[in-house]
């Protein structure tokens, strides 16, 4: 694989939507299998193995989002020394983080292993569903070495400006995962052990897959075990950056986790299963901008290592655009047609009911996501994620955590008004990211420290 040079070179918006596409479509399929799971569980099992994997998913999820911080910084890492071609820091960079993502990865399975049932009572798992929510997420524990490690590599892909390889490996592991998950599932009566298990075999192999590929074709420059090892100051930077985004994504999930607990306690399955389809919908919402984050972070890095700071910041603004394009007809949708997609996952007409109320303001904060993440991305290629940490933590100690507590309160409250509290502390960071950006661009500090990175 030869480095991409592209990315510093003709027209921003065809480049950056050339890159993003593969990203958005990788991530589209894997919500595609992740929703799946849900109607193949809704069809052959029971509401609590519905349950059980809305609130195992999501403690998977709040896992995988920890890691993603530190493989985004690996991807700006990667940009910034593809940007000024700098193949001997390519293979330190790769060598230094095989070992930290092993030592992650084994930490985070011994405490999984260690706090299943805490966990599980944590989320206020309704009674009903505890075993199977414990199952799926004992299953799972011991898949997280596939999980980290194909998430690592297809980090490491983009990093280096390819992202239609890992749109292949996410396609073939993601059709697998959904073969197997209706063969366990309805074949033999597996319910939410079922789909677990599916989805650890189907990143097994998405893992074994990657490998095959890097040992035939190569990265584009030599890589060899005397570079797996930790360089100091790149496993500085990686954590400079990424500890920041990790500590970031944590909070942010830790404070949806909440907000599935207290609904959970409130409605019952019914309650926790119309949650679980409102995360999904949303989740498809974001996907476009999520591939934009990630294609901003990429491409921005390249032009920041080449010394390209304006053509990195139009990435910037073109992505937003590109995001809100998909995300404003998204929420209008959702406000005016949510009965027809939340029926696809449901006949449950509470359920339905619910999920529709929550997905009507829930909704709205794709469009301050639409915003907020692609800052976020242009921020984090700049090495000042950790700003990113300190609004998306602002807000969600001061604005959504409280506010759904406070609401959570109130007799009679409805999902309608639950679903405020995303959107108010979205667009809470939407104020903080313009105020930091124009305070920056006054100062003339955006490339401030960049040249310490390569």
């Amino acid at each position: 694989m030869q480095l991409n040079e592209s990315l510093v070179k003709g027209r921003v918006a065809g480049t950056l939507l050339k890159f993003a596409a593969p990203v958005v479509f990788a991530n589209l399929i894997q919500v595609i299998y992740f929703t799946t799971d849900i109607i193949i569980l809704d069809l052959f099992a029971t509401g609590e193995d519905v349950a059980a994997v809305t609130i195992g998913a999501q403690v998977l999820q709040l896992i995988t989002l920890g890691v993603s911080g530190l493989v985004m910084s690996l991807i700006v890492l990667l940009g910034q020394l593809s940007g000024v071609k700098n193949e001997k820091g390519l293979s330190s960079a790769i060598g230094t983080a095989i070992p930290l993502f092993a030592v992650v990865t084994v930490v985070i399975m011994v405490g999984l292993l260690i706090a299943n049932g805490p966990i599980i009572a944590l989320m206020r798992t309704p009674a009903e569903a505890v075993e199977a929510a414990s199952a799926y997420l004992r299953i799972s524990t011991f898949g997280i070495v596939f999980i980290i490690g194909f998430n690592v590599l297809v980090g490491a892909f983009r990093g280096l400006g390819n992202s239609k390889l890992p749109l292949v490996f996410i396609a073939v592991s993601s059709v697998v995962n959904i073969a197997l998950a209706y063969i366990f599932v309805r074949s033999f009566a597996m319910g939410a052990a079922g789909t677990a298990t599916a989805n650890v075999i189907a990143n097994a192999l998405g893992f074994v897959i990657s490998l095959l590929y890097i040992k035939r074709k190569g990265l584009g420059f030599s890589l060899s075990r005397a570079d797996m090892r930790f360089d100091r100051r790149l496993l500085s930077k990686i954590l400079k950056v990424g500890a920041p985004i990790s500590l970031q994504e944590i909070l942010v999930a830790s404070s949806f986790l909440l907000i599935t607990a207290v609904i959970s306690e409130m409605g019952g399955v019914a309650g926790t299963n119309a949650v679980g389809i409102t995360e999904r919908i949303i989740i498809v919402y974001m996907m476009p901008t999520i591939g934009m984050m990630s294609a901003v972070s990429a491409m921005s890095a390249h032009n920041i290592g080449a010394g390209e700071l304006r053509r990195a910041e139009k990435c910037m603004w073109t992505g937003i655009l590109m995001s809100l394009a998909v995300a404003v007809p998204a929420v209008a949708f959702s406000w005016f047609g949510g009965n027809i997609i939340v029926s696809i996952f449901s006949d449950d007409p509470n359920t339905i009911y619910n999920a529709v109320l929550y997905l009507r303001t829930y909704a709205f904060d794709v469009i301050g996501v639409a915003l907020v993440f692609v800052f976020n991305g242009f921020f984090n290629s700049l090495n000042r994620s950790v700003f990113a940490m300190v609004h998306s933590v602002t807000v969600t100690l001061l604005i959504r955590v409280p506010l759904v507590l406070l609401l959570s309160r109130i007799p009679d409250i409805t999902l309608l008004s639950m679903g405020l509290a995303a959107p108010a502390a979205s667009f809470a960071s939407v104020i903080m990211c313009l105020t930091y950006f124009y305070y920056l661009k006054r100062k003339n500090r955006l490339v401030h420290h960049i040249n310490e990175a390569v």
